[in-house]
């Protein structure tokens, strides 16, 4: 999804206290931390899954509709049925996924099972990073939902300025920032939508991104030390460990250092060290040896 929107809230003596941001995900962080509030009474996920559902009724018909739950309590009080609000999500075509920090609760599992989304229960720090990741890649495009729509989008220019200036977003003197595409207004951080012309904004790696789930970058490949020519990984530099002795010999008692500590790309043919290997699939989704011989090329 191109354009996407994050909006989160924490449910406090069963009102939730919402918050809405247009996809930014650093202005998301910063609200979080500001938020320095203890738990206090009884958690209602009716009117959580009530007012996210409002929330998500202008969402556009080339966008998904998913509610992530992080859930505590083993209780809910709610002030109707849950399960009409369950009818509801259904019915709207939202999608409900539950991570549990205590144990399995009956009306939670059933929830997702519904709205064909996942269930899971925390059984470590580790497990609730997986449990988070796993919801990450967005679920799969059905046929009855099949209609797409072209998204207008700008690709505004950076600037940095020797003195501030006021942006368009919050009206503060900022001496960096990037112009709009359509009306040359001033925003501070991208992706967003122009407060004055409504453009969505974007940059390049934010496109790619979103474009990663469908276009992944193919794994790597475990580099034998018959083929390992190259003495530093193409991307950081760093010099590559160098062939021991024993490997040199071709002993064949030696099996526990048969790997050179090389990935190589099956399609750009560079070699890479096992940190940017894991950096280039799970965080920059774009191979610099690949993006550096179609730049060459062009």
């Amino acid at each position: 999804m191109l354009r996407y929107y994050i909006g989160w809230f924490m449910i406090i003596q069963m009102i939730p206290n919402f918050h809405l941001n247009a996809g930014n995900p650093m202005d998301n962080i910063n609200v979080l931390k500001k938020k320095n509030i203890d738990t206090d009474g009884e958690p209602s996920l009716q009117n959580a899954l009530e007012m996210a559902r409002s929330s998500l009724i202008h969402v556009p018909a080339h966008g998904s509709r998913e509610i992530l739950i992080i859930m505590g309590s083993l209780t809910s009080c709610d002030p109707g049925d849950i399960n009409e609000t369950i009818d509801n999500l259904v019915s709207e075509n939202i999608r409900v996924s539950i991570v549990g920090l205590a144990a399995e609760v009956q009306i939670c599992k059933l929830m997702c099972k519904k709205t064909k989304g996942t269930y899971g229960v925390v059984l470590n720090e580790a497990h609730f990073k997986d449990l988070l990741f796993e919801i990450i890649p967005p679920p799969p495009v059905s046929i009855v939902k099949s209609k797409s729509e072209l998204v207008v989008m700008g690709f505004p220019r950076g600037v940095n300025e020797s003195m501030p200036s006021l942006c368009a977003c919050h009206s503060k003197p900022v001496s960096g920032g990037y112009i709009c595409a359509r009306c040359n207004s001033k925003i501070c951080d991208l992706p967003t939508d122009c407060p004055i012309c409504e453009l969505t904004l974007v940059s390049s790696p934010h496109l790619a991104r979103s474009y990663h789930h469908l276009f992944p970058v193919a794994n790597f490949e475990e580099v034998p030390w018959s083929s390992a020519f190259t003495t530093h990984c193409y991307s950081c530099q760093m010099p590559f460990q160098t062939q021991p002795q024993v490997v040199k010999g071709r002993s064949n008692n030696v099996t526990s250092i048969d790997s050179s500590g090389r990935y190589n790309c099956p399609k750009c043919k560079k070699h890479f060290c096992i940190e940017c290997d894991t950096f280039i699939h799970e965080v920059i989704h774009n191979c610099p040896g690949c993006l550096s011989t179609s730049e060459n090329s062009t």
